[in-house]
């Protein structure tokens, strides 16, 4: 799989962007509403697209309102192995989320 990097910047403050990328009422509002997920380093969130088609992240890393850190170990082929950060940066009331997906 390639390396993908995407920036989006939002009109909010990065505590509203790590909110919504560690809470099941956040990701169920920007991936899935079919998800188990918890706020702690080593839990394995489960991400759900359909009765048989489901991913699975490790949390790897948190840092509170600048960076999420997921390792993917199930789901399509591909995604196996890969990691997931979002990094957070707030400037002038604007959040700048980097958004990378590797390996």
């Amino acid at each position: 799989m390639a390396n993908i990097e995407h920036l989006q910047t939002v009109h909010v403050p990065a505590s509203k962007v790590y909110e919504t990328l560690t809470t099941a009422e956040g990701l169920s509002e920007i991936w899935t509403n079919e998800l188990i997920i918890n706020n702690q380093i080593g839990f394995i969130n489960e991400f759900r697209f359909g009765s048989n088609d489901i991913t699975k992240m490790r949390i790897e890393e948190l840092i509170t309102n600048k960076k999420v850190v997921w390792q993917c170990i199930d789901s399509d082929p591909e995604w196996i192995g890969t990691i997931i950060s979002f990094d957070i940066q707030e400037k002038n009331g604007k959040s700048f989320i980097t958004l990378r997906h590797t390996n």
